[in-house]
C-alpha cells in the first residue's frame, strides 16, 4: 500500500508544480439552490484580454457567461478544455458567451498568447496573472469553470475534471438559459 501511495507523489508534485490543483475531484456548487450569490460588481472587474484591451468577465448583455479559470502551463486545465468547445458549440452567441482565464504569472505573457491561439476565436481569453479571479469566485485550484447568469450573478461553479464534467456544465448551462429565456427555473 505504501508503494503504491509513493508512486502517485510525483505525479501529485508535478501538477502542483505547474499551477494545477490535481488533488480535486470533479465538483459542482450549486448557488442557486443555496441562495448563495455574488453580487454583479465583483464580475465587472476588468482583466486585460490577450488581444491588448481591457475587458470585463461578465459584459452587461443578457447573455449567460461560461468561464474556463486554468493556466496555459497547465496541461490538467487543457484537458477540461474540449468541455468549453462542448457547451460552447450547443448554444448560439446570442445566449451564451465564453471567457478562458489564464491564471499564469506575468512573465508567461508570450504562452498566455499561444494559449488563445489554441482556445480559437469564439472565446475571449483573458490574462490573470494576480489570479484575482480565484478569489472573486472563492476557489482554491484550477481547472474550474463558472456559469455567470444573465445578471451577472454567479449560478454555477465546477472544479475539477471528470468523465461527467461535459454533461454536468451542459445541464448547467442549459438550466441558466432556460432560466433567462423564461424567467422561471426548469424543473
Amino acid at each position: 500500500m505504501t508503494t503504491v501511495r509513493q508512486s502517485y507523489l510525483p505525479l501529485v508534485l508535478v501538477a502542483l508544480a505547474m499551477g494545477c490543483d490535481s488533488a480535486s475531484r470533479s465538483k459542482q456548487v450549486d448557488f442557486e439552490k443555496r441562495n448563495l450569490t455574488v453580487a454583479a460588481g465583483d464580475f465587472t472587474q476588468r482583466f486585460l484580454a490577450t488581444t491588448g484591451d481591457s475587458v470585463a468577465l461578465f459584459d452587461g448583455t443578457s447573455r449567460i457567461t461560461l468561464i474556463h479559470i486554468g493556466a496555459a502551463a497547465c496541461q490538467l486545465c487543457r484537458t477540461s478544455l474540449p468541455v468549453l468547445y462542448k457547451v460552447r458549440s450547443a448554444y448560439p452567441d446570442s445566449l451564451l458567451r465564453t471567457v478562458v482565464v489564464a491564471m499564469d504569472p506575468l512573465e508567461d505573457q508570450a504562452r498566455v498568447q499561444a494559449f488563445a491561439g489554441d482556445v480559437g476565436a469564439n472565446a475571449v481569453v483573458l490574462h490573470d496573472p494576480e489570479q484575482r479571479l480565484l478569489q472573486i469566485v472563492n476557489l482554491l485550484g484550477t481547472p474550474a469553470m463558472v456559469i455567470i447568469d444573465r445578471s451577472g450573478r454567479q449560478f454555477r461553479v465546477y472544479q475539477g475534471v471528470g468523465t461527467s464534467l461535459s454533461s454536468r456544465v451542459l445541464a448547467g448551462a442549459d438550466s441558466a438559459i432556460r432560466l433567462a429565456t423564461s424567467g422561471t427555473p426548469p424543473a
